[in-house]
């Protein structure tokens, strides 16, 4: 590859590991040395062992290959290159819309009877490769399988993982081959309209059907790869690492037109230091194939391969400075929410029994006491969060929920004498957490207890026990003062 189009394949490359602290051995080749020999392989449909002699042995240029495959970081170089030509075009590098087909290609003696088929249809005993591409031809999915496997077969696989990885498609253009039931399962399943384009049938000869074309050139793209002329591989795998390859080197050819046409519009004086630069490290480097990491670093032109992490490095600290910040920022907001919503949880507690204490009857008289104790004797056992009922003389505690008892029994125990008990008296008492939600949520329960005359509320804040009636101090001959309730 030139060095305009290294500059645009540097920027695409996933990072070794190693280079990030994340583990692993240093390389010994250079990957510019490395991706020339793939390219080679690719482009010319060569045997590994035939590598030519400038680039690295074939078992290590096989290793670099096999490892892309397996991590698929082959495919990460691909779509970050597939990025950059859409922005090259002026287009977003997410499509919403996508073109879905297939080739069937010869097997060759290499390709297991396991992951071969035959082909009925185009008489070719082989392999498959079901592609789907953008609406200007850059693949997006490839899938290799044996030759027997329909299309329909193979869109219930593709469909749903293109739908995953690119969330802004909603429309697909499909030939003949994709009728049926597919059609209202991707509309009911994946929200995905698969609108088929089919050939009138009044015309004869080629013709140029909308937007299938451009699946159809892609596909006439990847024959120029005499590696993908017919499959010579043995696992499907490696058949579609090398069409991830040839679209490769297609668009990285792009981008380094764009990219001289940019550099010749330059000025006069920034061609030639660009050009003296270029020289210097054409002059330091050479074609070297066993050399240190550290070697690699200064000989090769992925000497900025350093400057390259620097600068994601300090992107990264940047991002994680910015979300920390963030992090503080929402925490600050859920304290206020949390706190916001627990006085909105106890002011509708409290008007919702407002509404329903005000339609309750007024105490009995004295000379019903006896009816309405009767009838409190028969009142079912009240539940957590019910109603607090008005006191009268012949109410007990026994009527109260459990929270609203417990407040009662500690407020009539005796703690505070004198001065009352506070709301956070009163949690320390329940055994809450001493929060000002909590806190305040006890005081809401009291205040509620004074308001049906369970209690008494000062003006400072602290309840007290009820003061006795007149009558309740004449029945029982003690002096009138306070005391203890019911």
């Amino acid at each position: 590859m030139t060095d305009e189009e290294w500059q645009v394949v540097r920027d695409a490359m996933p990072v070794p590991a190693w280079l990030e602290g994340r583990g692993g051995q240093p390389e010994g080749y250079c990957h510019r040395q490395m991706l020339d020999a793939i390219r080679y392989v690719t482009d010319n449909g060569i045997k590994w062992r035939a590598m030519p002699a400038d680039f690295p042995a074939w078992d290590r240029v096989y290793a670099f290959f096999r490892r892309w495959r397996e991590k698929g970081l082959v495919k990460e170089f691909h779509d970050r290159l597939r990025d950059k030509a859409r922005e090259d075009q002026g287009r977003d590098p997410e499509p919403t819309a996508a073109i879905i087909d297939s080739q069937s290609v010869k097997g060759a003696a290499s390709v297991p009877a396991g992951s071969r088929g035959y082909d009925g249809g185009k008489k070719i005993n082989g392999r498959r490769r079901h592609v789907i591409t953008d609406s200007v031809g850059l693949l997006l999915m490839v899938l290799v399988t044996a030759a027997n496997v329909t299309d329909r077969q193979v869109a219930h696989v593709m469909l749903p993982q293109l739908r995953a990885r690119f969330r802004k498609i909603v429309l697909v253009w499909a030939d003949g081959g994709y009728t049926g039931r597919l059609v209202d399962w991707a509309k009911e399943k994946l929200q995905l309209t698969l609108q088929i384009v089919k050939r009138s049938d009044d015309t004869s000869g080629f013709v140029v059907l909308p937007r299938r074309w451009c699946v159809e050139r892609t596909l006439g793209w990847l024959m120029r790869s005499r590696r993908l002329v017919r499959d010579f591989e043995t696992l499907p795998a490696s058949s579609e690492t090398f069409v991830y390859f040839s679209m490769a080197m297609l668009m990285s050819r792009r981008l380094a037109r764009t990219a001289s046409r940019t550099r010749r519009e330059q000025p006069g004086w920034a061609r030639a230091a660009v050009s003296a630069v270029q020289a210097w490290f054409r002059c330091r480097c050479g074609r070297v194939r066993a050399i240190s990491p550290f070697s690699v670093m200064w000989r090769c032109p992925m000497a900025s391969v350093m400057g390259l992490l620097e600068e994601r490095e300090a992107a990264a600290r940047v991002r994680a400075e910015e979300l920390r910040v963030e992090m503080e920022r929402v925490a600050v907001e859920l304290a206020d929410a949390e706190e916001v919503l627990e006085r909105r949880v106890i002011a509708r507690t409290e008007l919702a029994e407002a509404l329903a204490g005000g339609g309750e009857e007024t105490p009995a008289s004295p000379a019903g006491v006896r009816e309405a104790s009767a009838v409190s004797e028969k009142a079912p056992a009240p539940v957590a969060g019910s109603v607090v009922p008005r006191w009268h003389e012949a109410a007990t505690v026994n009527s109260l929920a459990v929270d609203y008892r417990r407040i009662v029994e500690l407020v009539e125990s005796g703690a505070g004498v004198g001065e009352g008990v506070s709301a956070k008296q009163l949690a320390a008492g329940l055994q809450l957490e001493l929060v000002p939600g909590k806190i305040e949520g006890v005081r809401s329960k009291a205040r509620r207890l004074a308001e049906r005359g369970w209690l008494a509320a000062s003006p400072t804040g602290r309840f007290t026990p009820r003061e006795p009636t007149p009558a309740a101090h004449a029945s029982s001959g003690m002096p009138s003062g306070r005391g203890g309730g019911s």
